[in-house]
């Protein structure tokens, strides 16, 4: 009767309801969805899709009772495939075909179920969540089965609750994911901020002591004066610089950072940093290679200068043992490319994708000291020129760093 049809679908929504309830986990949620269709709706076969956006296609998610094949064929499922999947998807409408055998000569994909799975009924619902369509689910039976309207009903229904718990799922994911970046991120402020004070309160420890003998001492020795001055010069250098730094990271951070382009030679500036570089250690042969001729553009010498030597001043620091370390200059493709090597310590594969990123100090960064934000500025330098910046490099194998300006010294997007 019409009142036990109703009974029995609503029974079986609420089945299928309190089972997806139990989990937000999104393998939970999918497992218990495919579990629910073999069971409750009396499937063979079941396999979930979720829409790829960006690749415009439909991703397998999850299946049973399929064979290696068919899940191989079913991995990505186009749009606009030959699949029933695709087009439930696509109009957002239930498909059906009872009976594989007289299916449409288009649904290549259906012609092959029947053949790798002996399948004779396919049934392809949209998943759809607060109005967007996010995948499809497919049953299939191993012999001919008519649905009947209340049975078409139930399955529209239940895979609206499939969606909506794929979505809720998935949401969940994202915002677990979210919080523990947020957590991360507090956690490398924290000790970016100790690392500051820490580097703060040296140079100001040296300068307070200087100031208390040259205030103490009424007849202080010339050239013990001297010293304390040029000692404190230093410190007060120092500080200078490390506010410069954080006024920088601020600006970039803000997205206030800019350049002051100006004719100038890419190879000069180069040679002039290399100069100053060697300067400061004996234990390293800094090397340059550069065309004869200037590599010429529209510049700011003194932020690529400040670039530059934040990338080589850091081959240096960390190739403790000394050695070679090597800065190549050429064009390429309508591009400056520059490069600076070292045959230092290197950087692990997972310290690589926080190397540009502020307040992210580095097992070696914690060795050497400095508050970890050169490399943070310098891609800011680089890509206030429109340039790009990255680094090739292995643990205990030295690092490449290597970075790209365009030659007319446009941005991106710029006339």
């Amino acid at each position: 009767t019409e009142q036990r049809r109703r009974e029995r679908h609503r029974a079986t929504l609420s089945r299928i309801g309190q089972a997806l309830s139990q989990s937000l986990n999104s393998e939970a949620v999918l497992e218990t969805a495919m579990d629910q269709i073999l069971e409750v709706l009396g499937a063979d076969t079941v396999d979930i899709h979720l829409a790829d956006a960006e690749r415009r296609e439909l991703v397998l998610a999850g299946y049973r009772n399929l064979t290696p094949e068919t899940v191989r064929m079913l991995q990505h499922v186009p749009y606009d495939g030959p699949f029933l999947t695709s087009r439930a998807f696509a109009t957002g409408e239930i498909q059906v075909i009872e009976d594989t055998l007289q299916s449409s000569p288009e649904l290549v994909g259906a012609r092959m179920l029947t053949e790798l799975e002996n399948l004779r009924s396919i049934l392809a619902v949209p998943l759809v969540t607060a109005g967007c369509p996010i995948g499809a689910m497919v049953l299939g039976t191993r012999s001919v089965r008519r649905f009947a309207a209340d049975e078409l009903e139930t399955i529209t229904q239940a895979a609206a609750l499939f969606g909506t718990a794929i979505e809720n799922a998935r949401l969940y994911r994202e915002s677990q994911h979210r919080a523990e970046e947020l957590e991360e991120q507090r956690r490398r402020r924290e000790e970016f901020v100790s690392v500051v004070v820490h580097e703060l309160r040296a140079p100001l420890t040296v300068l307070g002591g200087y100031t208390q003998i040259l205030r103490r001492q009424t007849a202080v020795d010339p050239e013990r004066q001297r010293q304390a001055l040029g000692v404190m010069a230093e410190q007060l250098q120092k500080l200078g610089g490390l506010v410069s730094e954080l006024q920088d990271s601020a600006r970039i951070e803000a997205g206030r950072f800019t350049v002051e382009r100006a004719p100038m030679d890419l190879v000069d500036t180069a040679r002039h940093v290399v100069e100053e570089q060697q300067a400061t250690t004996t234990r390293h042969q800094v090397l340059i290679e550069t065309p004869d001729g200037p590599i010429e553009g529209r510049w700011d010498r003194g932020r690529i200068a400040q670039a530059l030597t934040n990338l080589v001043s850091n081959a240096i620091k960390y190739s403790p043992e000394g050695g070679e370390v090597r800065v190549v200059v050429h064009r390429k493709a309508g591009e400056a490319k520059v490069s600076v090597s070292d045959r230092g310590i290197g950087i692990g594969a997972e310290e690589v994708p926080l190397l540009f990123q502020p307040y992210s100090r580095l097992r070696r960064e914690r060795r050497a000291g400095g508050v970890g934000l050169g490399l943070y500025i310098t891609k800011g330098i680089v890509e206030a020129h429109g340039g790009r910046i990255w680094v090739v490099s292995e643990r205990g194998q030295g690092s490449t760093f290597y970075f790209m300006l365009p030659l007319d010294g446009k941005v991106a997007g710029e006339r």
